[in-house]
């Protein structure tokens, strides 16, 4: 069975047989005086419920306020009737779930002295408190052997505690048992001899329960003196109360509970003044002391680890003294994904009123943990259950980027999506569980403002994909800022550049080729595109009728236009069709469609053939040329990237003026055509990563110089990627070092090449 943990409620329902078998096995109601005990002993946040086999005498609630009708409706209670046990068990399951609070801890106590009628067993009723996960605490009276095993596996099947009397005079100390393992407490319990008796009170008590019962005359029998002096039995100090049996006036025993509360700790003594020589004594000691239980995963040396610190504490918050803590006792109770409770400790001690220790996490999942306090015979006190999902390291290798965002043709005050991802090299599958524990923060810096505010969280998607929705009150250029927090890490992108508001209009193209030729051009003025530039343009052209394809070279002239090639593959090919032009302007991150229309005529019978016959000959000639000693050159990056004036060493430039960047060298055949592998771009991540809507984005542009140097020119302004704080920060015009473990690639003459810094 579950020990109480300290701060949270109870739920119980105390289900009694009142049968007619009953009359004989408890003639004096004893059972009743240990139901009155459980009333006494709940705290006001508790919630009790009594009911009988045949139906519900008080329905369950809050014990505050209503403890003398609780024990009015115990004194009504009469014997009669059968022996159902299914049909009230689900009753007292139903009120349970109805009612359950989340963070109590709800439970069953089911005292009977027969066997189930036939057609009502335990077992009907079994399956349901076995799914529900709540405990029922059995008690079995008389001597019938067949139904204190069926108590017995009822308590066991479903996590709670088997009890068995043969008789009832012992159900009240049976119930103070019962109840100082509902309330964390233990209790101590005897036939004491008349006279002085001596007991010790523990430190930090909440209160102080005697129980007792005795062939005594009157209920005030004992003298009370506490450490400090006699303590007085007048409702002041001390609440007392008595139950001779009502109906049994000739009773042989009357049950006495005498509470007091916050007792002072020490040594308490009562002494007998009734004529009868012996009576028992329980005395239950409830601790106002909570136990709480915290867990701070870690990466300790590579490994996955959790400190644990438990602690414990008044419920008023104070800290108890360090020489009462080293006498505490401290275990841990662990539980690893699919596995059972293991027992660790005793924990050790800090001195500062900490229980500390430090456990390995080898599975990945969740661990589940608890703790259990223990000094000498009095406390018992468990933490709640507290649940650590260990996840894999925290990725290498990675980066925050920018996907899109739907900022354009939008007004300042619509909210839009922003995306990003983190893109890790080589590319890594991040688990949903690992994805879920980062949080990440959108910020910008409004058009002519200076820093960045937060303004929008992500929340996570499939695929290492963040969203956020957001409003930018302001319309023009904004420039963002993700960043992500994950355990033991985090990851910053670096800015990108967002228009808000209405995007210039774009004129619709239509092209054709005449009739015998091959190539037609058009031109879109682009002059109100500047503030944009540059421009990411891709098109998208429909499949052509016939045997041939078509496609389009598109790119913008010096003049602010872009011209838009078609070019034919194949002959005689003819038709008409729709495609887009889409661009994506830098600062809008979603591209913006162009339709276009074309039409293609067929090309002459003599000239197509004569272009094949040509073409054939060129190609088969320039890969004889080019086998053997045009092979693209072998690249040396350079593992730090420097302005360099001579392209020699790291010397400071002026900042206003174009910079360049030595990036690596090449090296291979040909050094004087070295320009023929030109312009190479630079790429972030591996072969996998550039999958997309808009393809691929390159980090720079690269020139090879003819001493097989490649160079990054960077204007005034532009940014590179340096590795600072755990994430990518941008910087401007200073020295740049690249990322250790990290693939890069380099487009050179058209192929790919990739290599890693070490």
């Amino acid at each position: 069975g579950e020990l109480r943990a300290q701060g949270q409620p109870h739920q119980t329902i105390l289900l009694l047989d009142h049968s007619k078998s009953m009359k004989g096995n408890d003639p004096f109601f004893l059972n009743h005086f240990a139901a009155h005990l459980l009333v006494d002993l709940a705290a006001p946040r508790d919630e009790i419920g009594i009911f009988d086999l045949q139906s519900s005498v008080v329905p369950m609630d809050p014990v505050a306020g209503r403890k003398e009708a609780l024990h009015a409706a115990i004194d009504q209670l009469s014997y009669g009737g059968k022996t159902p046990c299914a049909t009230p068990l689900s009753r007292a399951l139903t009120e349970l779930k109805e009612k359950q609070r989340p963070e109590a801890l709800a439970s069953i106590v089911f005292l009977t002295d027969g066997v189930c009628d036939e057609d009502d067993p335990i077992e009907k009723a079994l399956p349901a408190l076995q799914a529900a996960r709540i405990p029922v605490f059995t008690i079995a009276l008389g001597k019938e052997t067949e139904h204190r095993r069926q108590l017995q596996r009822l308590a066991e099947q479903t996590g709670g505690i088997p009890f068995a009397v043969t008789d009832a005079a012992d159900l009240p100390e049976v119930f103070a048992k019962l109840a100082g393992r509902l309330h964390g407490a233990e209790y101590q319990s005897g036939m004491l001899a008349r006279g002085e008796q001596i007991f010790a009170a523990a430190p930090y008590l909440e209160r102080i329960v005697l129980l007792a019962a005795g062939k005594v005359e009157t209920a005030r029998f004992f003298g009370l003196h506490s450490p400090t002096g006699p303590v007085a039995l007048d409702g002041k100090n001390a609440r007392i109360r008595s139950f001779a049996n009502h109906r049994h006036p000739n009773a042989p025993e009357v049950y006495t509970i005498v509470e007091i509360p916050e007792p002072p700790p020490g040594e308490w003594r009562y002494e007998v003044e009734g004529k009868e020589e012996k009576f028992s004594v329980a005395v239950i000691q409830i601790f106002d002391l909570v136990l709480s239980l915290e867990g701070h995963p870690q990466r300790v040396e590579g490994k996955e680890t959790v400190e644990l610190v438990a602690r414990l504490a008044t419920s008023r918050g104070r800290v108890p003294d360090p020489a009462f803590l080293r006498q505490v006792s401290v275990t841990l109770h662990h539980r690893p994904p699919g596995g059972d409770f293991q027992r660790w400790g005793p924990l050790p001690f800090d001195g500062k009123g900490a229980f500390r220790t430090r456990l390995p996490l080898p599975e990945p999942g969740e661990h589940v943990f608890y703790a259990v306090a223990r000094y000498q015979q009095h406390l018992n006190r468990r933490s709640p259950l507290r649940s650590i999902e260990r996840l894999e390291p925290p990725p290498e290798g990675c980066r925050l980027r920018f996907l899109e965002a739907e900022a354009c043709h939008r007004k300042g005050d619509v909210p839009f999506p922003v995306s990003v991802r983190l893109e890790c090299a080589p590319p890594q599958t991040l688990s949903a569980a690992y994805q879920e524990s980062c949080t990440g923060r959108l910020f910008a810096q409004s058009p002519g403002g200076e820093g960045f505010g937060e303004v929008a969280s992500f929340s996570s998607e499939p695929g290492g994909r963040y969203t956020a929705l957001v409003t930018l009150p302001e319309e023009g250029h904004h420039r963002l800022q993700a960043r992500l927090e994950c355990p033991n890490t985090r990851f910053v992108s670096g800015t990108s550049d967002l228009f808000v508001g209405e995007l210039p209009p774009l004129l619709p193209l239509d092209f054709g080729t005449p009739e015998g030729g091959s190539v037609a051009t058009r031109g879109i003025d682009l002059s109100p595109w500047r503030p944009f530039l540059p421009l990411d343009i891709t098109f998208r052209p429909e499949a052509l009728t016939g045997p041939s394809a078509a496609s389009i070279a598109v790119d913008a002239d010096g003049a602010g236009g872009l011209l838009a090639t078609l070019k034919i593959a194949g002959c005689r090919s003819e038709g008409e069709g729709n495609g887009a032009i889409a661009i994506v302007p830098k600062a809008c991150l979603s591209p913006v469609a162009l339709p276009v229309s074309y039409t293609v005529h067929p090309t002459p019978f003599l000239a197509c053939y004569r272009r094949i016959y040509l073409g054939t000959l060129a190609l088969l000639g320039g890969a004889f040329l080019l086998y053997g000693f045009l092979s693209p050159p072998a690249f040396s990056p350079r593992r730090t990237i420097c302005w360099s004036a001579s392209r020699q060493g790291c010397v400071e430039r002026d900042p206003t003026a174009a910079t360049e960047v030595l990036f690596g060298a090449l090296h291979g055949h040909g050094k004087g055509r070295r320009r023929w592998y030109t312009p190479a771009r630079l790429y972030f991540g591996g072969p996998d990563d550039f999958l997309g809507p808009k393809g691929e984005t390159p980090v720079a542009w690269l020139e090879a110089t003819r001493s097989g140097i490649l160079l990054v020119t960077l204007q005034p302004g532009q940014t590179f990627l340096c590795t600072e704080g755990g994430g990518e920060e941008p910087i401007t015009m200073q020295a740049t070092p690249l990322h250790y473990g990290t693939v890069y690639r380099v487009d050179i003459g058209g192929e790919h090449r990739y290599f890693e810094i070490h």
